[in-house]
């Protein structure tokens, strides 16, 4: 059985700001307790930084942010498992996850350290073929991403707009477009032109109106 140590590494913080700004670097923050229930300790490979927790971070109430940890996507191998969780997880498997929004959010437990506690249900386990560093960005955002293409019925030869295509959920909605087949039209900063084109967007534009001449 995996040793979980009494204190961990972490990332928090206190105020209102970006990252840069406000976060700070824990070395002893202490370890969730450990798992009851089908909760699970996950000790953390990856995690994925997002626009949105960063939103977060200059927007939430003070008082959810006392030594709050952010960010909710992550990667890493199970450490512990609760005595119902799934005889799947057990201690050394690797999977991949998001921590719950209240969690994350209201309690300020988030992914950006050594360990974190979550319901079995928040994690699956990673398949053999995608490394943890790509599984970490492959839940919140990625789900978001494939539900997009997947109403708007997408299917090859079909050309489509990206509207965003820089940004974390465009980027995966245009390369999940372009495996279906269609032929992608992304907008973006000036500064991801490059970035978009290899992720294989057959054209870019700074702006939805010149980037309408193409579709």
């Amino acid at each position: 059985m995996s040793v979980i140590p009494s204190t961990m590494r972490a990332w928090t913080f206190n105020r209102a700001g970006t990252p840069q700004n406000v976060l700070k670097f824990n070395p002893a923050r202490p370890t969730p307790p450990p798992p009851t229930g089908s909760n699970v300790v996950v000790r953390i490979s990856y995690v994925a930084l997002s626009s949105a927790y960063t939103d977060l971070m200059k927007n939430v109430p003070s008082i959810l942010r006392h030594s709050a940890i952010p960010e909710m996507d992550f990667s890493g191998f199970i450490a512990k498992a609760g005595p119902k969780a799934s005889s799947e997880l057990s201690p050394g498997t690797a999977v991949f996850g998001t921590i719950p929004v209240l969690s994350s959010l209201l309690f300020g437990a988030g992914a950006l350290a050594e360990y974190i506690v979550v319901p079995a249900g928040s994690v699956v386990v990673k398949p053999k073929m995608v490394g943890l560093s790509e599984a970490a960005g492959l839940t919140s955002l990625a789900h978001t991403a494939v539900l997009m293409v997947e109403r708007a019925k997408i299917t090859a030869g079909a050309r489509v707009l990206v509207h965003g295509g820089g940004g974390d959920i465009g980027a995966m909605a245009l390369q999940i477009a372009k495996s279906a087949g269609a032929v992608v039209v992304a907008t973006c900063s000036e500064s991801k032109i490059n970035m978009v084109l290899r992720l294989g967007a057959e054209k870019v534009c700074l702006s939805v109106q010149d980037c309408s001449i193409s579709i």
